[in-house]
């Protein structure tokens, strides 16, 4: 679900309009690009990425509904 302060873009997830949620989705994708560095994309995980970045696991489903759209932004 899009909250009207969110947009919704197909190919990277959902935006944020807030400074704190644009902050939050830049560490996602920093730890998200750490993580497939060091892992692989088969074996990353989006725990291992919430994990580190040490925010609730629905966190980055709240703005990348799958590793696959995650990965997408990244690229």
């Amino acid at each position: 679900m899009v909250s009207s302060k969110s947009t919704l873009n197909a190919a990277q997830g959902v935006i944020p309009q807030h400074r704190h949620g644009n902050a939050r989705v830049m560490a996602i994708l920093a730890v998200g690009a750490a993580v497939v560095a060091e892992r692989g994309f088969d074996a990353a995980t989006m725990a291992e990425i919430a994990s580190r970045a040490k925010s609730p696991i629905g966190s980055p489903y709240r703005f990348f509904p799958s590793k696959e759209i995650l990965a997408n932004a990244l690229i």
